[in-house]
């Protein structure tokens, strides 16, 4: 369910800094690609970006697991043309989040090579 309601997040301005089309490469790559190891390929690593690519990929990981938990529930609110605010819903036990993604961030997690294990 996507949420047109943006007057909760008025004074909200996050700081995305857009993707180079190799960073958006890398960073498909460390998400779907399992011959990709940060040890064995330690140089495309070693840069600012590189480094960036990987946390990016740990964080949207995380995100798709919390995604994918059955007693959960989740609804995407738009902020602007280029961000999203995830919520994630688990009553279970007690979780409330709220995940502020660009939506090349967003894009990666609803990517066909994995979007079939997301509930509807």
């Amino acid at each position: 369910m996507i949420s047109s309601n943006t007057s909760d997040f008025a004074d909200y301005t996050p700081k995305f800094e857009s993707f180079t089309l190799e960073e958006k490469e890398l960073l498909q790559q460390l998400l779907f690609d399992p011959t990709i190891s940060r040890n064995r390929d330690w140089e495309r690593f070693n840069s600012p970006s590189g480094r960036r690519m990987h946390r990016i990929s740990k964080h949207i990981r995380s995100i798709r697991k919390q995604l994918l938990r059955p007693d959960g529930e989740y609804w995407v609110e738009e902020l602007a043309p280029t961000e999203v605010c995830l919520h994630i819903h688990r009553p279970s036990v007690g979780l409330s989040r709220k995940v502020y993604l660009s939506l090349t961030e967003w894009q990666m997690l609803q990517d066909e090579r994995w979007a079939n294990d997301l509930p509807s």
